[in-house]
């Protein structure tokens, strides 16, 4: 291969007499044609090779930094289901990949939530969700009982009543966060039925709902604990999750007109992961201009 590449650039170059371009040391081409890739990590390379409409080479560059960064740092390894809404497209699904592993647990959007380019999706509050056909008592892999953890990324500041996530379960095993609530607090569940709250005067951000024992639960908003509490966890939510409403017991409800750029599960994050979790994503969502956290 190296050798082949060589000879085409040594073609380009002399025999047409052609100079040979390349993008941030990623793509080699001739004539404005692609010649050859340099590998991204190949967690974005499964990422990439799944999206029908390609983004350009510098978002694919800033989403490649980013997850390398998160697999240096072993968050990526903690995550059990991603999924990016800010994507460049959603023209084919684009945004409604599982990032951990595409084509398994890719999400649906019902009744059609508002879709923008590297900003994600915003719900109306009253029919639109998404539901991510993903169980975690059934597909939960690094999220369990005692290590759970529920991230949302919000870029909206909305007070409202709803949640996102598995609420209001009959067998009492539940997972939500609510960003913010008309009073300025922020809700949780955490795999039980206690709804624990804290003070939060902002809807928008990086919410991270973690369990790290069976009565350790904490909400970190933007890398801070606004939320530490020590309800006793009572199982897996056996229930689909679903983004912008609950799932309470298969009926969507309590909904939300938040924008999302990003959802994930995984297993219970120390400090110091959701410290690197909420760096690395913040970082990519400055460098598409679409940031929210000061």
């Amino acid at each position: 291969m190296k050798r082949l590449l060589f000879l085409l650039l040594l073609v380009s170059q002399i025999a047409y007499g052609q100079k040979v371009t390349t993008y941030g040391g990623k793509a080699v081409t001739y004539g404005g044609k692609v010649v050859t890739y340099a590998a991204f990590c190949p967690e974005y390379q499964a990422v990439y090779d799944a999206y029908t409409t390609k983004p350009s080479d510098a978002v694919a560059a800033i989403d490649n930094t980013m997850v390398v960064g998160l697999v240096s740092d072993g968050v990526w390894a903690k995550l059990g289901v991603v999924w990016v809404y800010a994507s460049h497209t959603n023209g084919a699904g684009e945004a409604l990949i599982n990032w951990k592993l595409p084509g398994t647990f890719d999400a649906t959007a019902y009744n059609a939530p508002t879709f923008t380019a590297y900003e994600g999706f915003l719900g109306n509050g009253t029919t639109q969700y998404i539901d991510c056909n993903w169980n975690p008592s059934v597909s939960g892999v690094n999220y369990t009982q005692n290590s759970a953890s529920m991230i949302i990324y919000v870029r909206t500041n909305i007070a409202a009543d709803g949640q996102h996530g598995i609420g209001n379960a009959a067998d009492f095993k539940n997972i939500f966060i609510l960003p913010k609530y008309t009073i300025d607090n922020s809700y949780i569940r955490t795999n039980d039925a206690t709804t624990i709250s804290g003070a939060n005067s902002d809807g928008s951000g990086m919410f991270i709902n973690t369990r790290t024992a069976s009565t350790v639960n904490k909400l970190y908003k933007n890398k801070v604990a606004i939320i530490n509490a020590t309800s006793v966890s009572t199982g897996m939510p056996t229930h689909l999750a679903y983004c912008l409403a609950i799932n309470d017991d298969d009926v969507a409800t309590g909904f939300r007109a938040d924008q999302v750029s990003m959802y994930a599960f995984g297993g219970g994050m120390t400090q110091t992961q959701v410290t690197n979790l909420t760096t690395y994503y913040e970082a990519a969502m400055d460098a598409l201009g679409k940031g929210v956290i000061p």
